[in-house]
Formats: structure tokens, sequence, C-alpha cells
């Protein structure tokens, strides 16, 4: 729930030991025992752990008011008062307005600033309130004021922070862990969100399981004749065209991640690398499993080569396009701004290693500016090894009607020079003589 949330999200900045935690509004959504539990929890933790907290809440209570040692009050962005809590009722009694005692002293400062009117109080004898109407009177009442020459003592006591050179965090980043360690936390966290939700694995196999027995049966028991021969490439197209694209399921939970490691990485919880490799590695038992899967079905149902290194070629081809489907999703996920603009871009650029693979247009044939793109297309050396992979050693054959031209002529076992016309063997003869 809500409450998790915000837990969750208190957490993991804790851990880190920061040197000052900034909190917006963190009690907003929360009933008002909550609210003062976790305000009570981060008090503790400011005192205990000498950790310093600037939190900016909406129309907090009176208990969540007095767990604070200080209070800034804004006024058309610029501070009204900035002091100790239980001295900001009293600093604008001195300067002429009063909080009722029913009203929470939190409200109170903030609507002072909005309707000073309703809560100016009557002069006694003797009492001279200065004239405020407006948020700039505020100011200057307060710059005036013992508690502005505080906060100046306190700043002209600090120690100017030294000037450091400009560096990228990615450059001169300091990680509270090591990468070793990182890698390990990131993938047990991988590992527990593939165990706790499995909807994308079981939909690869499920898909790997139907679209394979589709095409097994489709292309059942091929013959080793002609037509055979060309099924078996078709096939081999096919099979290799559904692994180029398997790593389009996974495009959706890529952008649901993505906001969350930049979120952590810009947080310096890890570095890119250890999250990479991470989640790589716990993408190659799915991979393996829906690999082994489609290549057993489609290259035994298909009879396509009883040799066992060939239908190995086959599947490491299948196993090294799944990761370059999925090497490309995770590019496109995280340079996408939307899924829309994802899901767009990347089947046309998945589209582009199977157009230039060598099967619809051969290499000769590619216009010289477009070849470059044969040479960088993975289909095009998955496709022609499983080629080569699926008619090795095998013996083909033709039927009847496979010849060229068709034995059933007339005319197809008269020998050749029957065959030859007559002015063609004088023209030869000719040109003997010549």
């Amino acid at each position: 729930g809500i409450n998790a949330e915000y837990g969750v999200s208190i957490g993991i900045e804790v851990v880190k030991a920061p040197n000052l935690i900034l909190m917006d509004e963190p009690t907003t959504g929360l009933d008002s025992q909550v609210a003062f539990k976790v305000m009570k929890r981060m008090k503790k933790l400011c005192t205990l752990g000498q950790v310093p907290i600037l939190a900016a809440l909406l129309q907090p209570s009176f208990e969540l008011f007095s767990l604070f040692d200080n209070v800034i009050i804004l006024g058309e962005g610029e501070i009204v008062y900035f002091g100790p809590t239980n001295a900001a009722l009293p600093y604008f009694e001195e300067i002429g307005f009063h909080c009722p005692i029913e009203e929470n002293p939190a409200d109170f400062l903030q609507n002072v600033l909005q309707t000073p009117q309703l809560y100016a109080r009557e002069r006694t004898l003797g009492e001279n309130f200065p004239v405020i109407s407006s948020s700039q009177d505020f100011v200057r009442e307060y710059k005036a004021s013992v508690h502005y020459e505080a906060v100046l003592e306190v700043l002209g006591r600090a120690e100017l922070p030294v000037e450091r050179p400009q560096h990228h965090y990615k450059q001169h980043a300091n990680y509270p862990t090591s990468y070793s360690y990182q890698f390990k936390l990131c993938l047990d966290r991988e590992l527990r969100l593939g165990k706790r939700d499995t909807q994308i694995t079981k939909a690869r196999i499920m898909k790997a399981i139907i679209l394979s027995l589709i095409l097994g049966t489709l292309f059942f028991q091929l013959d080793h004749d002609q037509e055979g021969a060309r099924y078996r490439i078709a096939l081999l197209f096919f099979a290799l065209t559904s692994a180029n694209m398997s790593g389009l399921v996974a495009l959706p939970s890529l952008i649901e991640k993505r906001s969350t490691f930049i979120q952590q990485r810009d947080g310096m919880y890890y570095h890119t690398l250890p999250y990479l490799f991470a989640i790589n590695i716990t993408q190659i038992p799915i991979i393996v499993a829906e690999v082994l899967i489609s290549t057993s079905i489609i290259w035994w149902m298909g009879d396509i080569n009883s040799d066992g290194a060939s239908f190995f070629y086959f599947v490491l081809a299948n196993f090294f396009l799944d990761l370059f489907s999925m090497s490309i999703c995770r590019l496109v996920a995280s340079v996408s701004p939307t899924f829309e603009i994802a899901n767009s871009t990347a089947p046309s650029l998945l589209a582009l290693s199977i157009l230039f693979c060598g099967f619809m247009i051969t290499r000769t044939n590619i216009p010289w500016f477009w070849r470059w793109i044969y040479y960088c297309a993975p289909m095009a050396y998955a496709l022609h090894g499983s080629m080569i992979a699926g008619v090795h050693g095998t013996t083909f054959f033709c039927k009847e009607d496979q010849y060229v031209p068709p034995n059933t002529l007339p005319n197809f076992y008269l020998p050749y020079s029957a065959l030859i016309p007559v002015s063609y063997t004088h023209l030869r003869a000719h040109e003997t003589v010549l």
C-alpha cells in the first residue's frame, strides 16, 4: 500500500548514511497516526544519528509541528521567519499578531501571512507595533530581528567549503560499496523479481512452444528432394526470425524498470555495469529454456538434419540472436521517452537485420550504399551458418517431375548433339574454318 511505499522510499535513503535528508511533503496521503510515527522516527534519526533533516510539510498537525527543532516560514519566496519552533509564536506576538488558543499554531503561521488583519492584536499602553500588511513587511521585520542576526552569526562561524573542480558524477563517483557487492545485490534483486513476476517468462515459453509446434507440423518430416531443400531454408529463416524478434515481449518491463534504475543510479546506489551484468545473467536461463524448446521441436519435427553438431550450431545461432534482440530492446528502452516510441522503434531496428540478412535479396544485389548493413546484421551470419548446418552431410535427390528439363519430355533421352539446331552446327563449323 501507500504506507509501504513511503517506508521503502525513506528506508532506501537512510541506509546510505546520508549527510542530509530532504523530504518534500513526506506525510501527504498518510493518516495522522502513521504520519506522526514516520516523523517521530525521523526525529529520532536526527537526534541520535546527527543527521540534519529538512522537511516541507503541508498543513501539519500540532503534534508534527512540535517535533521540529527549527521552522522556516516563506512568504512569496522569501524568508519571513527562521528560528526555533518554540520561539515562533512569541516572535509574531512581539510584532503584533496573536495566535488564538483554539487554532493550530502551524495553521496560524500559514494563515497570518495571507490575512494578517485577522490576527492583529490590540495595542496596549506603551506598545508600538510596526505596520505590516504584506509579505515584504514581514521580511523587513524579520531582518531586523534577533533571529536573523543569530542566523547570520551561525553562517559567519561556518567554514566555507573548499572549491573543487566540477566533475561529472559518473567519472568521479564514490559508491558506498564495491562493484562486486553491487553486482551481488543487483543479481539477488533481479532473481527475486523474476521469481515474483513470472508472467513474462511464461509468455515467452508459451510463445516458443506454440510457434514451434505450428512450424513443426507445417514442415513435418521434410523430404530430401528439391522441395524439401527449399522448405528447409524457409523453415530455418522463419525460426531465426522468431528468435530475432523475441526481445520485444520484454519491452514493457524494461520501460517500467527504467525510472527506478535512473533514480537509484543518480542516488549512487550502484554503478551501471554491475546492474547491466546482473540483468543479463538473469536473462540467460530464460533464453536457454526458450531456445532449447523451440529449436528441439522445429529441428526434429522438420527432420532438418540428424547430425548433432549441426543441431548444436542451430541452438547457438538462436541463442545469440535472442541475446541480440534483448540488447536492442534494452538500448531502445533506455533512450526512448515513452513506451509508444520504444514500441515503434525497436521492431524497426530488428527488422533491418531480417531485411538485410541475404534471404530476401542477396548480398550482391544490395545497393552498395546499403551493403554495410548486411555485414552488421547478426541475422545474416546466423542464417548462413544454419543453412550450411542444415544440409551438412545430407544427400538430396530429384523426383521425376523435378528435373530440368522434366524427364517427361519426348526428346529427354535423345543425345545432346541431336538437340542442337542445324544452323547452329553450321555456324560452329564456319567459325572453326575461320
